[in-house]
């Protein structure tokens, strides 16, 4: 008989967490996987049709609710204590079934240890918050993080079990994969907004002529009014997309490789003292996805994207402007096709399957 894993995931955007879903899909061959995630119905999830999942419903009154009083009174706890009180209550319903507990991030964790004690801990953002503050870390068996500098920023010389994991695809050679893109296209993947760099991006567009941008992923109504609004010429010319549909992984590399260059940009000035290092630090997801369809890189001088220097693959901006976005263009345009295949070599170097063979070793030999 298969053992049973838990996989307690806080946050309501599951469909846009590749690394959670490929981890699934790479256990599912050896164990019976159940993983309790939100959904408020803003972050596609019904795209994920699988007896894996269970999704726990925040109901849309929640949510307005919570914003009223968060412009009211300028903070508000009753969506974060709804999406908590929902999860313990789904998660103590398994109690006793679970042979193996893997939870996420500090919510998870917290989850996770009032209701098992022991369990995993799987770290996508790093965030030191009160919650993490009351978890024991003694009761934390194996962690999966991306880099150590992650691991010492939340547990110091602490010495726990510890899988390197990046937020990388499982690579294989796709003939899919476009081999000749015009050199105008250029992508910007990932939750389109001021902390991520969106604007960034758009900005240079009004600068640079001979470019188009197109923002594909999750953007809240918000940030899209924001865009109409401000950017309404851009759009209007067509030298600026919006494209918020859900796309499968299975399907993101192919689509990825139609575009000549990705934007990986980071505005701290949009981050605290809570978020700021999770940003600096962060491997980002939509890098990896860049490097397995052969997609050079223009992004952020921070040490969480250092392997676009070691492997080669585009160039980091100390300075975000049009000015330095033109010049990073020119860069990728002269060295394009060497630096593609940098890229397919850094894919094959962060594959997914070999990084998360460790971990399912061990848990298969517990």
């Amino acid at each position: 008989m298969s053992k049973k894993v838990l996989i307690i995931f806080p946050n309501e955007w599951l469909a846009y967490t590749p690394t959670l879903l490929n981890l699934v899909t790479k256990l599912s061959d050896s164990f019976e996987i159940k993983v309790l995630a939100i959904d408020d119905g803003r972050y596609k999830s019904s795209e994920i049709c699988s007896e894996n999942f269970e999704f726990l419903r925040v109901q849309p009154i929640v949510v307005r609710l919570n914003a009223f009083l968060e412009k009211k009174l300028g903070t508000a706890k009753l969506y974060p204590l709804t999406k908590m009180a929902l999860l313990f209550f789904a998660a103590k319903s398994y109690k006793g079934w679970a042979d193996e507990v893997i939870t996420i991030d500090s919510a998870g964790l917290w989850v996770a240890q009032r209701i098992f004690g022991k369990c995993h801990f799987m770290s996508l953002e790093l965030f030191n918050d009160k919650l993490f503050q009351q978890c024991g870390l003694t009761l934390i068996e194996s962690v999966i993080i991306q880099s150590q500098e992650r691991y010492d920023y939340l547990f110091g010389d602490r010495t726990i079990k510890t899988f390197l994991i990046q937020n990388s695809p499982p690579y294989q050679a796709d003939s899919s994969i476009e081999s000749s893109v015009p050199s105008e296209r250029a992508i910007f993947l990932g939750n389109a907004n001021s902390r991520n760099g969106a604007y960034v991006c758009i900005e240079a567009l009004r600068s640079i002529d001979n470019l188009s941008l197109t923002v594909k992923g999750s953007i809240s109504n918000e940030d899209k009014l924001r865009i109409e609004t401000s950017y309404g010429e851009l759009l209007d010319s067509g030298r600026l997309s919006i494209d918020d549909h859900y796309i499968k992984q299975d399907d993101i590399i192919a689509y990825l490789s139609q575009y000549y260059v990705g934007f990986c940009f980071y505005d701290l000035s949009c981050t605290d003292d809570m978020t700021q290092f999770n940003f600096i630090s962060v491997p980002s997801g939509k890098l990896f996805n860049y490097y397995a369809a052969g997609v050079p890189v223009i992004g952020s001088n921070l040490p969480g994207l250092s392997s676009v220097k070691e492997f080669e693959t585009g160039i980091l901006l100390d300075c975000i402007s049009a000015e330095e976005v033109l010049h990073a263009l020119n860069y990728i345009d002269a060295n394009h096709q060497r630096l593609r295949e940098n890229c397919f070599k850094a894919a094959v170097h962060f594959d997914f399957n070999s990084a998360v063979k460790p971990f399912k070793e061990y848990l298969l030999s517990r």
